[in-house]
Formats: structure tokens, sequence, C-alpha cells
């Protein structure tokens, strides 16, 4: 069966690449007990799917408040800063406008 890598992501908001038990259950619900997840630099995870599964898998995983997308040098998510000091410190206020 061929397989093609989807980059999975959480949605940009305020204090990072946040994913919830929920969300990893998820991802692992679909992907099958078999399949190994990458963690990218990008905060991204890399899996590969069943090209014909590619569509259903992706709605799913989107429905439950993941990003979507061509694995590799397509696209990377957005990402600013960890705000590691705290929001006062890292002037987060100002980051948000």
């Amino acid at each position: 069966m061929e397989e093609i890598k989807i980059a999975i992501s959480s949605a940009i908001q305020l204090g990072g690449s946040l994913y919830t038990p929920d969300r990893l259950k998820n991802i692992g619900g679909r992907l099958g007990p078999n399949k190994k997840v990458e963690m990218t630099p990008f905060r991204q995870l890399y899996a590969e799917v069943p090209i014909n599964q590619r569509e259903a898998i992706t709605e799913e995983l989107e429905r439950n408040g993941l990003e979507v997308n061509p694995a590799g040098f397509v696209t990377k998510s957005l990402f600013d800063y960890n705000f590691c000091k705290g929001a006062e410190e890292a002037r987060l206020e100002t980051a948000k406008k």
C-alpha cells in the first residue's frame, strides 16, 4: 500500500505548540498501533498514512483542532517565541499586537 507523509501541528496559539492528551490519542487512533510519529524541529509531527485514506484522516484530525499540511519543504508551522521567561518579562502584550 502506497503511503504519503503528512505534517500534523497544533493550531497557532498563545503558549506555544500544545497538544492535549485527547488530540494525541486521536492521532494515535487514526494512525494505528504500529505507526511511528516523528517530532520535527518545527514542532510538527510527521506521520505516514495510506494515500487512499489521507483525506479522511486529515478531515478527522482537523475536526479535532489540529492542522494537517504536506510534509517537507512545502510548509512549516508559524511560531514566534515560547515566552519561557514569563509573559510580562517577554512583553507578551506587545507580541499580541
